[in-house]
């Protein structure tokens, strides 16, 4: 999710769901609430709500195999993440998938979380993409608005440039401002 073009898509794709999913919004602005001085992405990386928020955003298990030396291999993140035996309904925004689940669940979901690859191939910037996710997510739920002739085909991956894009000719997300929260 780093580097200039995918963190964007990643904040577009959330500030949707919390625009067309009220309850999850009251309860993120919940949390923040329960928590003002939380502001530094640590500090908000430590909530479990908003923590569950981008856990979501970027979506399971392997198995032990002997690959050759020399031998090329390629995984496919998007067939992993939306493995239904670890990530039940994988495409719908449910941030209580990292809260609402045993520690075994969750330790498997982690361990197959591929936004950022693992091991010598992880992205570089994982750790900056994750602090400007929490930080814009807390900053959405400041402020009041609604979505704007924008439907879910708007945001939804349809095309993959390396990074999955909606739909040709989606005007992407738009919404009106109704004030500060």
């Amino acid at each position: 999710m780093a580097g200039t073009y995918s963190p964007m898509l990643s904040l577009v794709i959330a500030h949707f769901h919390l625009l067309a999913n009220p309850d999850i919004m009251t309860k993120l602005r919940t949390e923040l609430a329960a928590n003002p001085l939380a502001v530094t992405p640590t500090q908000l990386e430590q909530l479990p709500y908003i923590s569950g928020i981008t856990h979501t955003n970027g979506k399971n298990e392997t198995k032990t195999y002997t690959i050759p030396p020399g031998t090329s291999i390629s995984v496919s993140t998007l067939l992993i993440h939306t493995n239904e035996s670890i990530f039940p309904d994988p495409w719908k925004f449910e941030p209580e998938r990292w809260t609402n689940a045993d520690e075994a669940t969750l330790a498997r979901r982690r361990r197959c979380m591929l936004s950022f690859m693992r091991g010598s191939r992880a992205c570089v910037g994982m750790h900056l993409a994750n602090a400007e996710m929490v930080v814009a997510v807390a900053a959405i739920a400041r402020w009041n608005m609604r979505l704007f002739e924008t439907t879910d085909q708007d945001v939804a991956f349809c095309h993959d440039y390396h990074v999955l894009c909606p739909r040709l000719g989606s005007k992407g997300l738009r919404v009106k401002d109704l004030g500060r929260q």
